[in-house]
């Protein structure tokens, strides 16, 4: 089995400035909404690009990559998603809140049945 190696991808993806990092913020909520609806594998890998820069933007890319994260998986794709948004909306509250939401984020392609190598594949 294929594995997704996310410090490899953390360590391709560029890092942003101030500006590009506060829009990907910004559009994180509209990316996950397009995720939900339209449940493509090629929106997912371009999300986890995102997310990705925004780790290494909030300065988590060292944690992500020396301690790793292991996907949560919920019942089914609704109560993924609510975990989610749920996140995505108590960033001012919770310190923790882009690590739950990694977490959450790396499930989904679990509940959504993408394998790794399809998910390798996506960035063709």
């Amino acid at each position: 089995m294929i594995k997704i190696d996310i410090k490899e991808m953390l360590n391709q993806v560029p890092v942003v400035n101030e500006e590009e990092g506060r829009l990907l913020l910004t559009n994180l909520n509209t990316q996950m909404i397009k995720l939900f609806q339209e449940k493509e594998i090629a929106i997912y890998y371009s999300l986890l690009e995102d997310v990705l820069k925004i780790a290494k933007h909030l300065n988590l890319d060292t944690v992500i990559k020396y301690f790793g994260i292991t996907p949560v998986v919920k019942a089914n794709e609704s109560m993924q998603f609510q975990e989610i948004f749920r996140c995505l909306h108590t960033n001012e509250r919770n310190n923790n809140w882009f690590l739950d939401f990694f977490s959450l984020y790396l499930g989904v392609s679990v509940i959504y049945g993408f394998k790794p190598e399809e998910i390798k594949r996506a960035d063709s």
